[in-house]
């Protein structure tokens, strides 16, 4: 009888070891290496571009949706060929689900947690288009399909633009304490109707 409850404290130690909880996080769910179908003004020199969908450990989440937010990665050349990489994480702050069963969601910039806020402008917003559970049968060549806008002034007309299309991959964690789904580190291609992601 010693042996199992010491086998069992053991194990709840083990695994509150591998656990993290971090409320501000915004925890990667799904992952897209997003192909460049169209791009205007300030994104004409932009490739490698990576969209991924968070979720927080304690974040409110708006109808429709299973994610907190959308992140964006990307490589952009100046006039002088130099390229940097930008990153940012835009809010979800709207989503809505189609007749068919896609879902669009809706994110803008959040200045409390961009890298550099005034260097973006003073409108940032993506609209990611999700078709992963779309049961029309109606052929889309992309599992996710996203327009990037970033500009200045009230017209928009002058904006920087980019339409984007990828295949997301699951993205595995540390756990956490309150879901301890799982405990891999990096990204695996796990599919995505693993129960995990239910």
């Amino acid at each position: 009888m010693k042996n199992l409850i010491s086998t069992l404290a053991l194990t709840l130690v083990s695994t509150q070891a591998h656990a993290v909880y971090a409320p501000n996080w915004e925890r990667p769910v799904l992952e897209a290496d997003m192909k460049l179908i169209q791009t205007h003004l300030g994104f004409e020199k932009v490739s490698d571009v990576k969209l991924t969908l968070t979720r927080r450990d304690i974040g409110i989440l708006v109808p429709n949706s299973k994610y907190t937010g959308i992140q964006i990665t990307y490589l952009n050349a100046d006039n002088m060929g130099q390229s940097r990489r930008a990153s940012y994480t835009l809010k979800i702050t709207q989503a809505e689900k189609d007749g068919c069963g896609s879902t669009t969601y809706y994110a803008q910039l959040n200045r409390d947690h961009s890298a550099n806020p005034k260097e973006i402008g003073a409108r940032y917003n993506i609209s990611l288009t999700d078709h992963s559970e779309r049961i029309c049968k109606d052929l889309r060549l992309f599992r996710w399909e996203a327009q990037v806008r970033q500009g200045y002034g009230w017209c928009g007309t002058m904006d920087s633009t980019m339409e984007l299309g990828g295949n997301p991959e699951s993205v595995i964690t540390i756990q956490t304490l309150e879901s301890s789904k799982t405990h891999s580190i990096r990204s695996l291609n796990v599919p995505l109707t693993d129960p995990i992601y239910q």
